[in-house]
C-alpha cells in the first residue's frame, strides 16, 4: 500500500511539473505575441496574392518567432488559454502586447 502511495505521489508529481512550466510569464507571452502582430501586419502589407501562400510564409515566420524566444507553438497556445481563463491576468499581458507594439509602430 505504501509503495502505491509513493508510486501514485510521483507520478502526480511528474504531471504536474510539466504543464506549470508549459505556461508562460505574462511577460514572455506578450513579447511572442508582440512579434507575432508585427509578423502578420508585415505579410498582410506584401499584399501576397495567394492566402494559401500569406500562410505559408506567416507559419515559416512564426517558427522563426518561437525559435528566438526558444518557445514552442505548445507552449504559446497553453498559456493563451490559461490567460483567457483569468480575464484580468489576460488583460494585463495584452496591455503589455499594445505596449510593446505602441513603442515598436511607427505612425504614418
Amino acid at each position: 500500500m505504501k509503495r502505491g502511495v509513493i508510486l501514485l505521489s510521483l507520478w502526480l508529481a511528474a504531471c504536474a511539473s510539466p504543464k506549470e512550466k508549459e505556461i508562460l510569464s505574462k511577460e514572455k507571452l506578450a513579447m511572442v505575441l508582440t512579434d507575432i502582430h508585427l509578423a502578420e501586419a508585415k505579410i498582410n502589407e506584401k499584399h501576397i496574392g495567394s492566402s494559401d501562400s500569406a500562410l505559408v510564409l506567416f507559419q515559416e515566420v512564426q517558427r522563426g518567432i518561437y525559435k528566438k524566444h526558444q518557445v514552442d507553438s505548445i507552449q504559446v497556445n497553453r498559456s493563451f488559454e490559461a490567460y483567457v481563463k483569468e480575464p484580468d491576468e489576460f488583460l494585463e499581458m495584452y496591455q503589455l502586447v499594445s505596449d510593446e507594439l505602441s513603442k515598436k509602430v511607427k505612425p504614418h
